[in-house]
């Protein structure tokens, strides 16, 4: 028998992105599987109808989080559901009644979080490159180190058939471990920089947006 409720783990809130949560949501939507809570590392999902709901991920900077509230309740009274919060995006949610699902918020606030968003993920991506970075230079040190013992030390290695230094699980596990840090540092780097990039580009639509109204 299938289970009408599922619970999927999440990546940390500074790897999400609206645009790109919106297209999970909508495509798990579409499946049956909908979004009922959003909590801190999972999502829980309820079959119901396909398409029963559209979903909207709304980033709020945080000095506009007392409004949040008020915000949430506008919402409510227009047929708009709270999901979760999620660091500082909201998950939102309406019935599919065929009418646009549309964010009630004034067009210079859309610009001015999505050009904050943008710069949170320009400064993450850089974080994450000079981590990567650092750890790629640690791998060097570990390595170049048992390398640098084995070779000042092979005469006695070879007298008491030690194995070479480069082997023992001393060395190894520094340079294993330093190593997936790096490969995992560059890939947070790399999708970081893709979703700012993503960010910028909405960013970009909205400033002509706003050239188009003046």
């Amino acid at each position: 028998m299938e289970k009408d409720t599922k619970r999927v783990w999440h990546l940390p809130y500074c790897f999400l992105e609206p645009g790109e949560l919106e297209r999970k949501f909508a495509r798990l939507a579409a499946q049956g599987w909908l979004l009922e809570k959003c909590t801190y590392g999972t999502y829980t999902y309820r079959r119901g109808e396909p398409n029963e709901y559209e979903y909207r991920v709304q980033y709020i900077y945080e000095s506009r989080d007392g409004q949040r509230t008020d915000y949430v309740k506008t919402l409510a009274d227009m047929g708009v559901e709270k999901v979760g919060d999620m660091g500082s995006f909201l998950v939102l949610r309406k019935r599919a009644d065929g009418a646009p699902f549309t964010l009630y918020s004034d067009l210079d606030a859309q610009i001015m979080d999505a050009r904050r968003l943008m710069r949170i993920k320009i400064i993450l991506a850089v974080a994450f490159a000079l981590l990567a970075a650092d750890w790629f230079y640690n791998t060097w040190v570990w390595y170049d180190l048992a390398v640098s013992f084995d070779a000042m030390y092979a005469d006695l290695r070879e007298t008491y058939h030690q194995p070479s230094f480069l082997s023992l699980r001393l060395w190894g596990k520094h340079i294993i471990w330093y190593a997936v840090l790096g490969v995992l540092g560059t890939a947070a780097a790399v999708r970081t920089a893709m979703q700012a990039a993503h960010v910028g580009k909405t960013y970009g639509e909205l400033k002509r947006k706003r050239l188009i109204e003046e």
